[in-house]
């Protein structure tokens, strides 16, 4: 059922740090993320390497890739939330494209209550794709 997938990209932002930082905390997130059933938590590329020079693909500072399958979705937006509480030195945004193909921005809030919570991972799963002929 790879179509009923969920992919996301995960955009980290320090509010005060370095690159370095920046690096080993989203290291930090993929490496975690990666311990729930997910299908896979990537770092996102930023394009090839530029011409002659050797060494490996680079990649975009604080953002993963996360495919996410139906049936973890919610367990993987309440990890999303309690990892942000944890590190409240940055902003952590989801990325996710709607049905029109549009890129939809959405802050992960640092605090709110178990309702507030709820009703923020309803709303992100509900701004999902559907998948084709349900309604």
């Amino acid at each position: 059922m790879p179509d009923e997938s969920a992919e996301l990209i995960v955009r980290i932002n320090l509010e005060d740090g370095d690159d370095e930082q920046l690096d080993r905390l989203t290291r930090q997130f993929r490496n975690e993320a990666r311990e729930l059933d997910i299908e896979s938590a990537e770092f996102v590329p930023a394009g090839p390497a530029p011409e002659g020079t050797m060494g490996l693909d680079p990649i975009v500072l604080g953002a993963i890739a996360v495919t996410v399958g139906p049936t973890v979705l919610t367990k993987f937006l309440e990890f999303l939330h309690a990892w942000s509480m944890r590190h409240q030195s940055q902003t952590v945004e989801v990325e996710i494209q709607n049905e029109e193909g549009a890129a939809v921005k959405v802050k992960v809030p640092v605090t709110m209550s178990k309702v507030e919570a709820k009703e923020w991972i309803e709303m992100v799963s509900q701004s999902l794709p559907k998948k084709k002929g349900k309604k």
